[in-house]
């Protein structure tokens, strides 16, 4: 699976036809207005591990956030060059 091989530690092969793949999907994140989002995090409640592997699956990476909003925000996180489903830093 793409998001395992591109998790912290993974090996960062890209499967076949990944640039078709990649063409064709970067024309819907276009249209929806992601190719401007630097990066997407979810934090406020727990997320189901299948939709987080669902945008993993087609290079939308949601990164985990843990902080307190009474301690003056985000704590730890997971960042794009170090991420890891199911963790958070």
């Amino acid at each position: 699976k793409y998001w395992d091989t591109h998790q912290y530690g993974g090996s960062q092969k890209k499967p076949s036809f990944y640039g078709v793949a990649g063409k064709l999907l970067g024309k819907v994140k276009v249209a929806l207005g992601l190719d401007r989002c630097v990066a997407c995090y979810v934090g406020a409640a727990p997320i189901e591990v299948k939709i987080i592997e669902y945008f993993a699956s087609i290079d939308i990476p949601i990164f985990d956030l843990f902080g307190a909003s009474e301690c003056t925000g985000p704590h730890t996180t997971n960042t794009k060059d170090a991420w890891k489903i199911g963790t958070c830093g």
